[in-house]
C-alpha cells in the first residue's frame, strides 16, 4: 500500500471526463486534455489494456508554472467503453506543498 497523494483520473479521447483526487493533493487538478506525450494516450488508442506504472513529467498532467521539475508515477487501465482509467502517484510531497 502506498502512501504517496494519489489521483484517480477517468479520460477519452474528448479529455478529461472525471477525476477523484486523494485528500492529501490539496487543489491540484490535473488537466483537461490529453498531452499526447502521457502513457494515456497509448491507452486510449488500444494498443495496452494494463499498462506498467511509468514515470513521467508532472507538465503531461498539470499545467502549472515550472511543474516539470516534478515527476509523477502513472499506471493506466483501458475499459471496454474505451476510457482511460489512471491511478496518477505524486512521489515528490514538495510539489503538495508548492502547487497543493
Amino acid at each position: 500500500m502506498t502512501r504517496e497523494p494519489l489521483i484517480l483520473i477517468a479520460k477519452d479521447l474528448a479529455g478529461t471526463k472525471w477525476q477523484w483526487p486523494g485528500i492529501t493533493v490539496g487543489g491540484l487538478r490535473v488537466r483537461d486534455d490529453i498531452d499526447l506525450r502521457s502513457s494515456v494516450s497509448v491507452s486510449l488508442a488500444g494498443v495496452n489494456r494494463v499498462g506498467p506504472v511509468k514515470k513521467e513529467s508532472a507538465s503531461y498532467w498539470f499545467d502549472r508554472r515550472h511543474i516539470e521539475q516534478f515527476d509523477v508515477k502513472v499506471q493506466s487501465v483501458r475499459t471496454i467503453e474505451g476510457e482511460a482509467l489512471t491511478l496518477l502517484r505524486i512521489p515528490d510531497f514538495k510539489m503538495i506543498e508548492i502547487y497543493g
